[in-house]
């Protein structure tokens, strides 16, 4: 496979651009997404994933403490009381804390290998036109998670507001 290096620039976007790259770089010299601990991804979790464009993630995010919440009430389900709370905290805290700053770097790199694919093999031989594509498809959203933010806050304000 050619050097992709200039499309996932572009995918990228200048924001922290040498970051994901040098991510790039080791993922491309291992064959593999390494394991790496990722702050933002810590920290925002959802409105990361929003701010960089992952939208499928970002979703299974946002629905994941409902599925957790889903999957705690297994034990009362089969007999054993008092079990959920400690059961939602232990699957929260795995993916928050566990499974999503750890693997957010290599999520974002298989998306954007996947983009990179798409791109190479829809635009053969058209290099300035995957260029573009690749701008226009990746870069960061800086607008989505405060939209969604203020959303939540919102919809959370009138929950509280609306009378019983």
């Amino acid at each position: 496979m050619s050097d992709d290096r200039d499309l996932y620039a572009a995918l990228i976007g200048p924001a922290n651009a040498s970051y994901y790259m040098a991510y790039r770089e080791r993922a491309m010299e291992r064959g593999y997404a390494p394991l790496s601990w990722h702050w933002p991804a810590f920290f925002l979790g959802f409105f990361w994933l929003l701010y960089r464009k992952q939208y499928q993630w970002a979703f299974i995010a946002f629905f994941y403490p409902y599925l957790a919440g889903l999957l705690s009430t297994v034990p009362g389900l089969l007999g054993v009381d008092g079990l959920a709370w400690p059961t939602f905290t232990v699957l929260m805290l795995a993916f928050r804390v566990g499974y999503l700053p750890v693997h957010a770097n290599g999520i974002y790199y298989r998306w954007a290998r996947r983009r990179v694919e798409v791109v190479r093999q829809g635009m053969r031989n058209r290099p300035g036109d995957q260029a573009e594509r690749m701008r226009a498809w990746g870069g960061t959203h800086s607008v989505a998670p405060w939209a969604v933010g203020v959303a939540l806050m919102a919809l959370s304000m009138a929950t509280m507001l609306s009378p019983a």
